[in-house]
């Protein structure tokens, strides 16, 4: 049986490893990582569907429908849907209504960071490079050329220190694929914090009966 995804039609990413950077020829690209909402925008016969990576439909940014249709093109767009600076819960209120849109919507924007075609993903990214400054609502995701593993832990200090989530590292020559892609690779912090133990709680089977070990730190 095939494995259930909750995400469909979209290119995924793989944890950031070197050993997997190894097998990849230089140079590579580095992009942000987004701590928005997955979107895709995908053309129908009178304008953009907005689409999650469930494929749910967002309806509560018509702006973002207007200004990818003001782009004049036809391509399936790749990006997220984001306000940087702006807390995921507040995004969160704004982009998952399906009724009564949020008084703040036009906040948020559209982030591109790929388009969908067969193009290599370094011909993707100059095709989206040419909607810059087309719509203020989109947003091309920057991204930088490092040559070697030194260079993109220096580009990942410099994203983040632009207050991003983290980055994505891309193989230069990757086709987009409508799965979890090994040319893909994401890498954040790593979130550290010290709690004091008050308690404990003792384990339970499942008729509730107390099994003598430890079940939980409170």
């Amino acid at each position: 049986m095939a494995e259930w995804q909750r995400w469909k039609n979209i290119m995924k990413a793989v944890p950031f490893e070197e050993k997997r950077l190894a097998k990849w020829s230089p140079p590579y690209i580095v992009q942000p990582k987004y701590d928005g909402f997955r979107c895709r925008a995908v053309k129908i016969e009178n304008g953009y569907l907005l689409l999650s990576s469930e494929e749910n439909i967002f309806y509560s940014v018509p702006h973002i429908n207007e200004a990818v249709e003001s782009l004049g093109m036809q391509s399936e767009l790749d990006g997220e849907l984001y306000c940087h600076g702006m807390s995921f819960d507040t995004l969160s209120s704004i982009v998952s209504r399906t009724v009564n849109i949020h008084p703040g919507h036009d906040h948020i924007e559209y982030h591109v960071f790929d388009v969908v075609n067969s193009q290599p993903q370094i011909e993707r990214l100059l095709f989206i490079e040419k909607l810059k400054d087309l719509n203020k609502y989109i947003k091309v995701s920057p991204f930088w050329i490092c040559h070697s593993l030194d260079d993109i832990m220096r580009t990942y200090d410099k994203i983040l220190a632009l207050n991003y989530e983290g980055i994505i590292v891309r193989h230069l020559h990757n086709a987009y694929e409508r799965k979890r892609s090994t040319f893909v690779m994401k890498f954040k912090p790593k979130k550290e914090d010290n709690y004091e133990i008050v308690g404990v709680v003792e384990e339970l089977s499942i008729d509730k009966t107390p099994k003598d070990q430890l079940g939980a730190l409170v």
